[in-house]
Formats: structure tokens, sequence, C-alpha cells
């Protein structure tokens, strides 16, 4: 009986390596920025993400690095010292500041 407890106890393991791993979230791609408490800044900025865990801000070519953790994507670049926290929710992305929000969506 105490072996069909340990293969039982292991069969879950493994299936919830399994299910954990089919999970991964990625952010690569191009997002537009579609709302900014700046109106004219609308459709005109990019962060373009790669696998690789840098970003580029289009049209200004500011170069950096992100790390995904959860539903958060952390930005860091020149720009960004402290790091730009965006909350990722499906294919949106929203960096919150006392001026407003700036929302992208993924192309």
């Amino acid at each position: 009986m105490r072996s069909l407890a340990v293969l039982f106890t292991s069969l879950l393991l493994v299936a919830g390596l399994f299910i954990g791993c089919s999970e991964t979230k990625s952010v690569s791609g191009t997002w537009v920025c579609k709302e900014h408490y700046v109106s004219s800044m609308v459709d005109k900025i990019k962060l373009e993400f790669k696998d690789d865990g840098t970003v580029t801000m289009v049209p200004m070519g500011i170069e950096g690095t992100y790390e995904l953790k959860g539903d958060v994507v952390l930005v860091k670049s020149a720009l960004f010292k402290d790091g730009l926290k965006l909350e990722l929710d499906g294919n949106t992305m929203t960096a919150r500041s006392s001026a407003g929000d700036v929302v992208y969506v993924k192309e």
C-alpha cells in the first residue's frame, strides 16, 4: 500500500512539472502604445521585446533589458534606471504613474 502512495505522489509531481512548464509566458514581439497621457504619443511609441531579454523603444532607439516575473515586466535602460514596471494582462501592458497610465498592445 505504501508503494502505491509513493507512486501516486510521484505521478502528481511529474504532472505538476508538465503543467507548470506548459504555461510559460513570453512578451517577445512588438507592442504599440495605444493610450498615453500625452495623446500625441499614441501609435508613435513601440516597445520591441526580444527573446534574449533585450528591449528597444522605437523610434527613440533606447535599448535596455527586461525581466518577466509573473504578470510584471520590468524594463531597465538609461531612461528607466530604476526600472519601468509594466503590468501584463493578456495582449496589453500597462505602465502606471502619477502622470497617467500608458497602455501598450501587442501587434
